[in-house]
């Protein structure tokens, strides 16, 4: 089997074209790609003389992003655009952009010499941070955390902690996401199970506890159409079982978020709760159904984060797995909260799915609702250049939207069962995903260069007040703002630069600016002076 050994990075030179990859709000000239380390403010090229977006004066005072986190304390409403954005502690609009990461899912055994997946690593946190991320959705599994009925594992909370310490040690923030992906290991077909023609034998799920799993059906029925695991009825059956809390399982799962809050408590990297994850619409009016389990499991976040002192976090609701059909969204009385993000999954470009349109459309429906918006999954095929194509398209409509979002997924092992799909199967040499792997020895093979164009293109993190327009090219950006009049001018604009090409700011209404040059990239902070703003990178 022939390996491609990791990538090596190589400088880029300045103004390299990217095209499409890259068609994005944010784009900045300062493109080269470095490891480079550093931390020091360095001062920015050019003139100190200031006509209009002319350059910037350097700011001797070091305001750089050292130190912790600002908090992220609330989703605002933007009173001018009727929706709602994601908002830090010093009033600036954050966008979230990273990956998810299932170092901590309770995945099933798909092969017995592979494990499914591998413990978070120093170096997958660093090399995230090194991509421009300022977050990670952080996949955790109820089967893990309380594996026999009221019995929770305090190890499993522990380290669900220490994710969050070593994100935020990289000023990372954390959406946890209580994950599954067709329900649980209880549905796998049984080893002699024979499937009908035109299905599969299930590999088993991940998410619910056995002991969840309130079904008892003839092992046929957990055969699937061919990588589609969330079509077999025993799924359907399962999730029919909790939406309608038979033996309380609606409150067991709530109360299961209860210990997850309470173990975090304040920490100040939680960006928030992903309540549940592209469930399968199920039984009779399974839209009301749903929302009454994310009515409770609000309930008893709310009720933890109370008990421990900590500020009431976003809380971030995903559509049913076929959004965006009729039915697939919690009813719009789900309104008891003022901190609610709608967070859809992308499908995958192709075969008549148009991932533009239903963000587009999901972008509406958040402002019909007075909610927020975060896409909670989106993806590509780096070996496909329509799928890369398409994500360059995903990624400049979020843009557009001053929206964020997590690629899905950072990684992926070689055991993984979306790696072996077949039980018994042995998994593809390569495994893309964010970052590839090389099977089946697990060898980390580093960025994929095509997928790293995009996701680690130039792009502003955080700004004062409210983003109202964001322009570029590829050798500029120009990002601009508005203050509310409870918002005192002074908070700087953040923006995350690739390379090791020293970017030149220029701007209005904004003055002193410091380049901080970190592994990958720089960070470039200028200083609002009045409202309204524009900063501008050539």
């Amino acid at each position: 089997m022939s390996r491609r050994p990791p990538p090596v990075r190589r400088a880029r030179p300045r103004g390299r074209r990217l095209g499409a990859l890259v068609a994005a709000i944010v784009l900045i000239t300062a493109v080269a790609c470095s490891d480079d380390d550093g931390g020091k403010p360095e001062a920015a090229d050019g003139a100190t003389e200031r006509p209009t977006r002319g350059s910037i004066t350097v700011d001797a005072e070091e305001r750089t992003p050292a130190g912790a986190l600002p908090e992220l304390t609330a989703v605002r409403l933007d009173e001018v655009g009727g929706a709602r954005i994601l908002v830090d502690s010093t009033g600036r609009q954050v966008l979230l952009n990273g990956a998810s990461y299932n170092a901590l899912a309770d995945l099933p055994t798909a092969h017995a010499a592979l494990p499914p997946n591998r413990a978070p690593t120093a170096d997958d946190w660093d090399a995230m941070a090194a991509l421009g991320f300022d977050v990670v959705r952080l996949e955790v599994s109820w089967s893990a955390l309380e594996p026999e009925r009221g019995r929770y594992d305090d190890a499993y909370l522990a380290s669900i902690r220490d994710a969050v310490d070593e994100a935020a040690a990289r000023r990372l923030y954390v959406v946890v996401a209580m994950h599954q992906e067709a329900w649980g290991p209880a549905v796998a077909s049984p080893p002699d199970t024979v499937c009908p023609e035109g299905t599969q034998a299930a590999l088993g799920g991940n998410g619910a506890p056995a002991w969840a799993t309130l079904v008892e059906v003839a092992p046929v029925a957990t055969c699937h159409l061919p990588g589609a695991p969330e079509t077999a009825p025993a799924v359907s059956a399962a999730f029919a079982a909790l939406y309608e809390d038979r033996d309380g399982l609606r409150g067991a799962y709530a109360g299961a978020w209860r210990r997850v809050v309470a173990a975090l408590g304040d920490h100040p990297a939680v960006a928030g709760y992903q309540l549940a994850t592209a469930p399968v619409p199920a039984g009779p009016d399974p839209a009301a159904r749903y929302t009454d389990l994310l009515r409770a499991s609000l309930g008893e976040v709310r009720a933890a984060e109370a008990e421990v002192g900590a500020p009431r976090r976003p809380v971030f609701v995903s559509p049913m797995a076929n959004h965006p059909a009729a039915g697939s969204l919690p009813e719009a009385a789900l309104a008891l909260d003022d901190q609610l993000v709608l967070a859809p999954d992308l499908p995958a470009a192709g075969a008549g799915r148009d991932p533009v349109g239903v963000l587009r459309a999901a972008a509406d429906e958040a402002r019909s609702r007075g909610w927020g918006l975060w896409v909670a999954g989106y993806d590509a095929d780096p070996t496909d250049e329509a799928s890369v194509d398409a994500l360059a398209a995903v990624s400049s409509a979020m843009d557009a939207l001053s929206v964020g979002g997590a690629f899905d997924e950072w990684r992926r092992w070689c055991g993984d069962p979306e790696s072996i799909v077949v039980p018994g199967a042995q998994p593809a040499e390569e495994q893309h995903e964010a970052t590839d792997v090389l099977c089946p020895d697990d060898v980390g093979a580093g960025a994929d260069p095509r997928l790293e164009a995009i996701l680690a293109r130039p792009r502003p993190r955080a700004a004062p007040g409210r983003i109202t327009t964001v322009s570029g090219s590829t050798d500029r950006v120009a990002v601009s703002g508005a203050i509310d009049d409870d918002l005192a001018a002074g908070s700087d604009v953040v923006l995350w630069v690739p390379g090791s090409a020293r970017p030149r700011p220029a701007g209005d209404t904004v003055d002193g600016v410091v380049l901080t040059r970190v592994p990958g990239g720089w960070y470039v902070l200028a200083a609002v002076t009045e409202s309204p703003y524009t900063v501008e990178v050539r």
